[in-house]
């Protein structure tokens, strides 16, 4: 199962997104403020309510008022509704309507997963649900709300952009924190010692790849510590060494890498991969090794990425982008056509006609 659409309704600067096309690459670009962070944020957002986590994240966050479009005096309510295809092409949706109360919460006014629904409009239904705190689909573990539960459950911001000397991914961590590949890889030597152990075939590319990268690389080199007994911390060595390296030796465009790398050749991918400007730090050249990981990972899971680099646009097709723009106070969002850039396309690349503004996206 995979999303086909969304759409939102109040959320930050998006005033009205009606079911706008989820494809196996989506990747934005947009000046700042335009709107990208909103539409990831989203995506965090949704999380927090299936794991019944809304009440404390939007308090953490300010208040409700810091949701909705222009705050409560512009916006009763936050819409949001995702579409969802299956293998046999069947479409299943998730629709959840949330008012804001004078405690700066949200209460959900309606929620429901099921087929199809045969309306586009926004709509309220009193009936169905009054003065709920939290989600209900949790709750279920049978049909297709079950289904949308795990989905949406399993939606990770991937985000590595912290590098500096206490960053958690530099530092030790439980060596049994392996389960999955937290959002800022903060496990990141447990989950690599765990994958040489038990998938040493992704291990073993994961590390070919960073030596395409960084060729002074030679291997990882993972143990627990026989200091901190059940900790493990990222070490490795370089080639016609055998002294053994750690993070704080490893430029932070290289870290990153071996983070992106991390999680996008793992063995089982999340169904969404969300990734706020991954080409932070990187050269040129590993952008080029980037791009084709996230090609291949689209295979099986869908890609939401958000970027400022023109040349990193550059590997990815037309319809893989989504210019996301400020107008009349709200975000707009508009996939590229191939079709319509075909003469533009013949003299230059997508990031040239960037930055000559033919597609928007600029300041």
């Amino acid at each position: 199962m995979k999303i086909r659409s969304i759409g939102i309704k109040n959320f930050k600067s998006i005033r009205q997104l009606d079911d706008f096309e989820l494809r196996d690459i989506n990747v934005l670009i947009g000046s700042n403020g335009a709107g990208k962070s909103n539409f990831i944020s989203f995506f965090k957002f949704l999380n927090q309510v299936v794991n019944q986590s809304l009440e404390n994240y939007t308090a953490k966050k300010g208040g409700a008022d810091t949701f909705l479009y222009f705050g409560k005096k512009t916006s009763s309510y936050l819409g949001l509704k995702v579409i969802f295809e299956n293998n046999e092409g069947l479409l299943n949706y998730y629709y959840l309507i949330l008012e804001a109360n004078d405690n700066e919460t949200f209460i959900i006014k309606q929620e429901t997963a099921n087929f199809r629904a045969s309306t586009n409009e926004w709509h309220i239904d009193e009936k169905l649900i009054k003065g709920i705190y939290e989600s209900n689909i949790g709750n279920t573990q049978l049909g297709i709300a079950s289904w949308i539960n795990i989905y949406l459950r399993s939606i990770k911001i991937h985000h590595f952009h912290d590098t500096s000397d206490t960053a958690e991914v530099k530092g030790f961590s439980d060596i049994e924190d392996n389960r999955s590949f937290r959002e800022d890889a903060s496990n990141l030597a447990a989950f690599l010692y765990t994958l040489s152990l038990n998938h040493p075939q992704h291990f073993n590319r994961i590390e070919k790849t960073v030596r395409r990268i960084a060729p002074f690389f030679d291997r990882f080199d993972l143990r627990e510590s026989q200091i901190l007994k059940g900790k493990i911390r990222l070490e490795w060595k370089e080639k016609g060494s055998d002294k053994p390296f750690n993070a704080h030796h490893l430029s932070d465009g290289t870290l990153r890498m071996i983070c992106l790398t991390t999680l996008l050749l793992q063995p089982q991918l999340p169904r969404a991969i969300i990734i706020d400007e991954p080409e932070l730090g990187l050269h040129p050249s590993a952008l080029n090794i980037l791009s084709g990981l996230i090609r291949s990972a689209s295979q099986n899971s869908q890609i939401i990425i958000s970027t400022q680099s023109t040349s990193f646009i550059n590997q990815f097709q037309p319809e893989d982008i989504v210019v996301v723009e400020r107008q009349d106070n709200q975000s707009t969002f508009k996939r590229l056509n191939a079709e319509a850039l075909e003469d533009w396309l013949e003299d230059y690349t997508l990031g040239e006609i960037w930055e000559k503004n033919i597609i928007g996206g600029r300041p």
